[in-house]
């Protein structure tokens, strides 16, 4: 099982997002309270795609797509799924990670990952994985 922002991904997708739509400072801030146990992991997730919640699939996944694999990554999954079943978990948004594991070529059986639900290009609601 390996965690996907920060341990296979280097960096986290919000942050970078929050970038591309011109709120960094708050993404890491709610992160950060989030991580820290200062409010709870869907209160965070919630607050963070409220202000992304108008750009565009299109424009997220670009936003994202500057986000390299940290090193060995891929051949460390390579090498693992020799022998083990491999579970990629994340509190990131499962479009996101979908479109980040296909671009790297990365290998997993299972990915468990936010629920986004989409209202034509935009996004709804999210849905934490349980």
């Amino acid at each position: 099982m390996f965690d996907f922002e920060g341990t296979l991904l280097d960096g986290e997708t919000m942050e970078h997002i929050g970038r591309y739509a011109g709120q960094e400072a708050y993404m890491k801030e709610v992160t950060r309270a989030g991580m820290e146990g200062k409010i709870c992991f869907e209160e965070s997730l919630r607050a963070r795609v409220e202000k992304i919640k108008h750009l565009t699939r299109d424009q997220i996944l670009r936003a994202v797509d500057d986000i390299s694999l940290m090193p060995n990554a891929k051949k460390t999954l390579e090498r693992v799924k020799e022998d083990y079943a491999i579970a990629v978990v994340t509190g990131g948004l499962d479009f996101i990670v979908e479109h980040l594991v296909r671009k790297n070529g990365l290998y997993a059986d299972v990915v468990f990952a936010t629920g986004t639900v989409f209202g034509g290009q935009h996004i709804e609601t999210v849905y934490p994985s349980n």
